[in-house]
This record gives structure tokens, sequence and C-alpha cells, in this order.
């Protein structure tokens, strides 16, 4: 049965106190649970083992709270969506004192039409009145998209007639997704099966960086101007933070309901970053294997790229967005056109690659024009699998190269150790987008590439310098606009200007879809901003960076 939801006006939030009447309530929702709800209290005492059970969750039917606050592609009007009914869930846990760790931190494909979820690693306590509770984050992503939905699961266990029995509510009241935002919450019909043999076991531990905060910056940092490095609009930020010789600071990590007390565990989509983390650093791998790998023509390897249309155009041109197909060669044109929505809808690989040979045509010679194509880095997947097979005795870029090779020394979490893929038989990585991050992960990532620089054994240096804006190995200098550019997957931006210095200075970053931005400052400092209002504002804080870290000598006269 579909729940009718009820499309409410913007709700009070319940205090702390309530939560644990609230959930053993069969009445309406008409409020959402503030954050602080589903922390430990003072009072809270650790409970029983609860080390091989499974939980089933499944939503009961006319439960459901929503407020849409913003939907531009009208996806809850269409039934067929069934954008506001759950799917069901099933997870297996392990306890360690107040911890509960999750079997299914990446995310699961199943049957519902438009979502796939996650569960966190979340908390278990008992209150002062001896009832259990149980907090566990998770996320919901769009089907064949990134567009991430965030909150919580919360549980209690009391007696009722003689029996134990467990109550369950969620709450979504944040996301990194910018045409699409709502709040939500209904009631949960529970299983829990302790002891359970058959269970998955959960990996008990996950790489951390202990985050401080903007007083422990202050601190640190005396010089800078915090209000400067804080996100200008909050409301639309989902977390933000700087990495400093070692250090993390967080700047802000809240959602409608209050501050974020499970941020670590906080799901981000990667977007377009993934052009970065995955896609180039894929190929300067494979290009310090095999040199010269990047020259290997595009319908040498995939025959329905048209061998006229597609003649000069080389794996490196696709990362490089300089194929020489294109309809227009302003910016944001090719990649917000109705042919581009089409190449993001379709699931399977060959209607992807069908689209991404044949939907722009030839109009330059190709390595000359920068026009943004995230159907390129797509093409650009499919090859380098298709080699990387030829190279090696596995079959699979992200798992076998990133993963079990590049990235083997890195503590990654299982969410980001899944890629989204085509729904077929080929699961062809996206390549382009299609990743899912903590932070502890992108921190990893970001210091891995760092490292690279003074490593010379993993990656090609020549794409590696040029890309991070490094010596003067740079090349492909032009990104489409005025002081921009785009070198394998990494964009540069010339701050020199702004920070009054006498020669020019480019900034490597990585951007996604909607506002996210990772600013990789200097060689031991960078920004992470990840936000769904449209805006990439970050200059602002390369400019107060540089009052106490310098970047470009001395000022202008």
């Amino acid at each position: 049965m579909l729940c009718t939801p009820s499309f409410a006006s913007q709700p009070q939030l319940l205090t702390p106190k309530e939560l644990t009447a609230f959930l053993h309530d069969s009445q309406a929702i008409t409020q959402l649970l503030d954050n602080a709800s589903f922390v430990p209290s003072i009072e809270a005492k650790t409970t029983t083992d609860f080390t091989n059970s499974r939980l089933e969750l499944s939503v009961i039917p006319d439960s459901t709270y929503v407020k849409i606050l913003k939907d531009d592609y009208k996806t809850a009007d269409d039934a067929n969506n069934q954008m506001t009914q759950l799917p069901k869930m099933m997870v297996d846990l392990a306890q360690k004192g107040f911890s509960l760790f999750s079997s299914q931190t990446a995310f699961k494909s199943n049957q519902h039409p438009y979502w796939e979820w996650q569960i966190s690693h979340g908390k278990i306590w008992q209150n002062a009145s001896d009832q259990t509770l149980v907090v566990l984050p998770f996320a919901l992503q769009e089907r064949n998209a990134n567009c991430t939905h965030t909150g919580y699961l919360a549980l209690s266990q009391s007696m009722q007639n003689k029996k134990l029995r467990w109550q369950g509510y969620y709450q979504i009241s944040a996301e990194t997704c910018a045409y699409l935002q709502f709040d939500m919450a209904g009631r949960l019909n529970v299983n829990f099966v302790q002891n359970n043999k058959n269970y998955n076991k959960p990996i008990a531990s996950v790489a951390t960086t202990k985050a401080l905060n903007i007083t422990d910056l202050s601190k640190d940092y005396p010089q800078l101007n915090i209000a400067k490095l804080v996100p200008k609009n909050p409301s639309s930020t989902s977390v933000s933070g700087l990495f400093i010789a070692g250090k993390h600071y967080r700047l802000s990590c809240q959602n409608r309901t209050g501050n974020d007390p499970y941020c670590q565990q906080l799901v981000l989509p990667s977007y377009s970053t993934a052009k970065s983390l995955y896609a180039g650093l894929a190929l300067m791998r494979l290009e310090k294997i095999v040199p010269n790998i990047s020259r290997v023509a595009v319908s040498k390897l995939i025959p329905q790229c048209d061998a006229k249309q597609w003649q000069g155009v080389s794996l490196g041109d696709l990362l490089n967005m300089r194929t020489g197909l294109y309809l227009s060669k302003k910016p944001h044109v090719d990649e917000s056109s109705s042919r581009m929505l089409s190449f993001f809808l379709a699931e399977t690989n060959a209607k992807k690659i069908e689209l991404a040979c044949s939907m722009f045509n030839k109009r330059s010679p190709a390595g000359k024009y920068f026009v943004y194509h995230s159907s390129d880095t797509y093409l650009a997947g499919v090859i380098m699998n298709k080699l990387y097979q030829k190279i090696s005795d596995k079959d699979d870029l992200f798992q076998g190269l990133m993963l079990q090779d590049l990235w083997k020394d890195l503590k990654l979490s299982a969410l980001f150790a899944r890629s989204k893929r085509s729904y077929d038989n080929d699961q062809q990585t996206f390549t382009g987008w299609g990743l899912s991050y903590y932070i502890s992960d992108l921190i990893q990532l970001i210091e891995f590439i760092q490292q690279q620089v003074k490593d010379t054994t993993l990656v090609d240096q020549t794409m590696l310098n040029s890309a991070l804006q490094i010596s003067d190995d740079r090349f492909n200098r032009s990104g489409g606009e005025a002081n921009l550019a785009y070198n394998f997957g990494f964009w540069g931006l010339e701050v020199g200007h702004s920070l009054s210095c006498q020669k020019d200075k480019w900034m490597p970053f990585m951007s996604g879809f909607g506002g996210i931005s990772v600013i990789l400052y200097s060689p031991d400092i960078f920004y992470y901003h990840f936000a769904d209002d449209y805006k990439y504002q970050w200059l602002s804080v390369v400019k107060e960076l540089n009052k106490q870290f310098p970047v470009c000598g001395a000022a202008k006269s």
C-alpha cells in the first residue's frame, strides 16, 4: 500500500526528553525531532550485547509526514516514483559499548523505483528508565544519480502486553541535492533478530580523523577571521571544513533540525569530484604502468564512436574534454542540454555509450577547445576499464586498479568502495560521478594526492603536475572561461590577481554539481565545502587563508 503523505507547514521541533514517549506514540507525526534527541544523555548506560543481530525495517503505511521544499522536476507528483515511500531495509549489526556497527554502509540497490539506501554506524544505550534506544544515521540516494538525502533511524524497546517490542521512527532533514529538497518522517515496523547465525559481519571500525572546531581553529591561528571562513549560507551547506598541517577543523555541519551529532557518518555525494579522484588518478596510474597509453584512439576501443567523427580523438582528449565534438563552446550549454539529460537518465552501458558517441558532432580538431561533457569522462572510464583488463588479470578498473592497487594502503570506508554503475550485466562505473564519501575518506584521498607530488612511483608525474598546477609541465591552461584551467579531471583557478600577487598563481581544485568545492590550497592545506545552492564562492576563503599562509610571495606595489 502506498501511503498518502501530508504536505505540512514548517514544523516545530520536539525536545530530547520527549524522544522515548514519541517513539511509542501512535499519533500522527506533525513535528520533527531536534537533533539532540538522537544522542545519549549523561545518564545513559550501556546495554546488552547486540552482536550477531539482524534489523529489518519497513514503513508503517499512512504514517508519513512530508514537507517539500524544492522539487524542480516534480518528482513527488509522479506516483510511480514512490518518492515518499522508503524502501524496505535490512542490516546486520555488531555492538561495542555504546557503538553499533552496520554491515550496510554502502548504498544498496533494491526494487524501489527511486531510492537506494544505506545505514551508517550509530549508537545504542539505555536511558534512565532502562529503556533501550538505538540511533543509526542513514541516507537515501537517487537511483542512477548522486542526489543524497540524510537523516536518522531511531528505535526503542519497551514492554507491551508482557512482551518486549521495538518501535521505530525515521527522520530526514538534510540533503546534498540542488533540485530536490524535503523534510520527511514516519514510523517503522521493526523486526530485531538477536544471535542471527547468518549475518554479514559488520566492519567494527572505520578510519576517522579527530575533528576540531572553530574555537580550536581560532586558538591555533588567531590571525584568521573565522567569520570569513564559515559558510555564508549555512542552510544550504551540508558540511565544510579546513585541513591544516595534519589537523582537521570542522567549520559547519548542520541540518534543518540542528547541529549534526553524527557528522563523521554524514554521507556525501561525490558528483564530479569523481572526475578528479577516480578518472584523473586512474589515467595517471595507467600512464605510469604503460607510458603513452593516454594516446590510444577512442574509436579503436569503442566502435560505437564513428571513426570519422572521432578521428584523432584520444583517451587523453576525453579526460581533458577536448574532443572537438560539441554543440556549443559556451560554458554549461552542452552539459545542461536535453541531450545530456537523456545520457544521464540512460540506465544501461550500451545506451550511455551510444548517446555519448553520437549526441555531438565534430566541429574542431581534437585537443583544441575545452567543452565540459560528463559523457566524455564516462567514455574514458569505458576505455580505461578495457585497457586495464588487457594489462592485468583483473576485470574491474575501480576495484582492481584503484582500491586494490593505488589506494591499497588507505583505510577507505565500505561506503566509498562501492561506485554507482550501469544497471545491466556490464556494471560499468559512471567514473565521472557516482561515488559517495565520509569526510574521513575525503581527507585520506586528498592527503594521498598531495603525497604523490613527492612519491614518484605510483602516478605519471607530468600529468599530476599539470593537474595540480605545479612546475612548468602545465598544459591545457584554458578551461573555457577566463583564468580557469581543466587538466585530467582537476580544475585550476588563477587567484594571483585577487591576492595581489606579482605573478600568476594557479590553484587546483575539485568541483561537484550544485555547490561542491574542494580547494587544494597548498601541500598541507585544503578546504572543503559541500553545498547545494549552485554557488562556488570560495575565493574569499583563499583570501583569508593567504593572510596567515601566504602562497604568492611579495604583493604588488
